[in-house]
Formats: structure tokens, sequence, C-alpha cells
């Protein structure tokens, strides 16, 4: 079991398997919590990767934005500095 939806396809085959009679019910719900267990701790890993990949991303635009800031800084300066400059 590797993905969140590999552990919900075990969990659904094992509950028909206890309806059936193949598993006890008592095996049946002690295999399920260690599969619940795991099934949050694969969710929580998933949500984990995306939340740093968004993080990323907003990094990314925070510092173009700081990039563009910049540029404009210094246009702004030059066009202040040539207002100002006296020809000759």
């Amino acid at each position: 079991l590797k993905t969140a939806d590999d552990c919900r396809r075990f969990l659904a085959r094992l509950v028909n398997d206890m309806r059936c009679g193949k598993t006890t019910t008592q095996d049946g719900t002690r295999i399920a919590s260690v599969v619940n267990t795991l099934l949050r701790a694969i969710s929580d890993a998933e949500f984990e990767t995306r939340l740093e990949a968004v993080i990323a991303e907003v990094r990314r635009y925070q510092q173009e934005q700081q990039e563009q800031q910049g540029q404009r800084r210094a246009m702004s300066e030059t066009l202040e500095d040539d207002r100002w400059s006296i020809p000759q």
C-alpha cells in the first residue's frame, strides 16, 4: 500500500471479505485500524508535498515582485536624474 487510493481500495476489499466471512470481524477491525493509520500518514505526506510546492511558488512570486519593484525604482531614479541634469 503506497498511496491513499491503494489504502481505500484495500479497505473496501476488507469490508467485502468481512461481509462474506473470509475475514473475521475481529481480524478485519485490527487490520482496518492499521490501514487507517497508514492512510493518515500517506495523506499527511501528500499534503505536506503539496504545501511545500505552494510555498515554493509563493516565494518565487515574491522574488519576482521584489525584482520588478527594484527595476521600477531604478527606472524612476534614472528618470529623476535625467530631469535634473543640465544639458551641455
